[in-house]
This record gives C-alpha cells, sequence and structure tokens, in this order.
C-alpha cells in the first residue's frame, strides 16, 4: 500500500498548506446542511469568532449571535432571501468576538440546490477585514480633514481679499486726487511720487483680484466674461505700472503695435490684462540690464 500510503501524506500536506494559507489570509469557510442543520466550520473560522477551534466547534447560532447589534437585522434578512431564492449573496458586517472585540468581516455565501430548485446547502467564506477598515476610515478622515482646511483656507482668502480692497481703492483714489492737483499743484517731484503711488496701489489691487479669483477657483466659482478688448488699450494701462521696475533696469521698451489701435480679441479683459502683466514683468525681471522688451 506504498503508493496509497504516498497519496495520503500528500493530501495531508496539502490540507496542511491550506489551512496555513487561510490562517495567513484571516480567511475561514463554512457549510451548513439544511437537512440536519449541522454547521462544519475551518479552524480559521473558530480563531475569527474568537472560539478554541481545538476545544469548541462553532454552531450556526453561535455565528448569528455574534453578529454586532446593529447589523444583525441585515444579516439575517440576507440569509432569509438567500434561503427563498437560492442565490448567493456577499456583504460585511461587524461582528462581537467571544472576548466582547469587535471585528469587521466579508462574507460571501453560496447555494447548493436539488432538481426543484429547494436549497439543500448553503457554503460560505469569510475573511477579517478589520485592519483594511481601519485604514479606510482613516482615509476617509484624513480626506475629510483635507478638504475642512482647503475650504477654510479659501474662505480666508476670499475674505482676506475683500478687506484689502478697501483701503487699497482709498490710496488709489487719494493719489488720483493729487495727481489732479485738485487741492492745488504738486511740484514735479511729488507729482512722480503720486503718480508712482497711484500705479502701484493698481497693481497691488490687481494682485489682490489674482488673490480672490484663487478663492473662487477653489470654489468652482469662476466666471469668464468674453467680450472684445483691445490690447493697444491694456497696453496702455500696463506701462505705467511696469514702467519704474524698467527704469531701474535700464530697460527698453520697444513697441511694435503701430497701426493695429483697431485690432480687437474676444477675451475675459480682466485675466487678459494680467496675463500680459505677468509677460512684461517676467520679460524685466530677466532680462539683461540695459536689455529691451520687445512687444
Amino acid at each position: 500500500i506504498t503508493q496509497r500510503k504516498k497519496a495520503e501524506e500528500i493530501s495531508i500536506k496539502g490540507e496542511k498548506r491550506h489551512l496555513r494559507a487561510e490562517e495567513f489570509a484571516h480567511l475561514g469557510h463554512w457549510q451548513f446542511s439544511i437537512d440536519d442543520g449541522i454547521l462544519i466550520s475551518s479552524d480559521e473560522m473558530g480563531r475569527i469568532y474568537g472560539f478554541d477551534p481545538d476545544v469548541h466547534r462553532m454552531t450556526l447560532e453561535e455565528g448569528v449571535r455574534a453578529c454586532h447589534p446593529d447589523d444583525l437585522e441585515r444579516v439575517q434578512s440576507a440569509f432569509d432571501t438567500t434561503l427563498m431564492t437560492g442565490a448567493g449573496f456577499e456583504y460585511e458586517h461587524r461582528i462581537v468576538r467571544r472576548d466582547e472585540r469587535v471585528r469587521t468581516i466579508h462574507a460571501k455565501t453560496e447555494c447548493e440546490l436539488d432538481q426543484d430548485g429547494n436549497v439543500t446547502s448553503m457554503f460560505g467564506v469569510i475573511q477579517d477585514i478589520t485592519e483594511r477598515k481601519i485604514i479606510e476610515y482613516d482615509l476617509i478622515d484624513a480626506k475629510n480633514e483635507a478638504e475642512t482646511a482647503n475650504k477654510a483656507r479659501s474662505d480666508f482668502l476670499s475674505s482676506m481679499s475683500h478687506e484689502l480692497r478697501t483701503p487699497l481703492n482709498a490710496v488709489i483714489g487719494f493719489s488720483d486726487t493729487m495727481k489732479a492737483a485738485v487741492f492745488g499743484p504738486l511740484n514735479e517731484k511729488y507729482l512722480e511720487y503720486a503718480k508712482d503711488i497711484n500705479s502701484s496701489g493698481k497693481h497691488l489691487l490687481e494682485l489682490v483680484n489674482d488673490i480672490l479669483d484663487l478663492a473662487k477657483l477653489e470654489n468652482e466659482k469662476v466666471e469668464l466674461n468674453i467680450e472684445k478688448v483691445t490690447p493697444k488699450e491694456l497696453i496702455g494701462d500696463i506701462i505705467p505700472i511696469v514702467s519704474n521696475m524698467m527704469n531701474e533696469q535700464q530697460i527698453e521698451f520697444v513697441d511694435r503695435c503701430d497701426g493695429h489701435e483697431n485690432v480687437a480679441v474676444l477675451a475675459d479683459k480682466t485675466r487678459l490684462k494680467q496675463v500680459l502683466l505677468n509677460l512684461f514683468t517676467n520679460a524685466i525681471k530677466y532680462n539683461a540690464k540695459r536689455g529691451k522688451v520687445i512687444l
């Protein structure tokens, strides 16, 4: 009987590897016979539910009682539906072990039917997925915290932008008054200072608007106002703002757009101005001293 004994040894080794794999994956299996009410479960089933498999075999009633009270009705309903229809089901629910520790399991059940379509037995596998669920919950909490922090930042940016506009508008308004010599003429030097204050104030206001646009963008509230825009007009607004930068770097501005005064483009005027202003400031900042900016 040598060959038979060898086959038995191979079978035993295979069964041990199978059981070891179940233990390693926290995966147990069970089978329930409808006729005699006998539940056969693997050792790992007992370990998942908190039973010592060497001492005690689980019963169906013990498995049902182990369901978490908040999940019991749902699990019982799924079992009843399976017995009536013979269709398998897959679900997650919590269990309360014998040591009162709460674990989460993933279960899958299939049925065997007789020739009349009646359920004769049920077979199922369960896996302890508690650690995975903890990680999932931690990720959800982290995501919610990040979204809350992001909303708080957006709200702060929006609020700050609105608060900064009030004093900036005052600076621009008073510098306009000084430039217009409403309360008396200014000498050439002070008039130049007033123009610098005015252009710098307008430039800072543009930056504040950028911050406000960022807050709107994060809240998905940006609206584009597309209209006919004359680039020549925009350049006329931008040159005074960047003139001090060009003077400091001794940059020469070369305008090659003469004759295009009547050309218009379809764009959002504010954003096109921001784009051109960024291009100008970069062209000046990264230029060589006494270089040129050619438009």
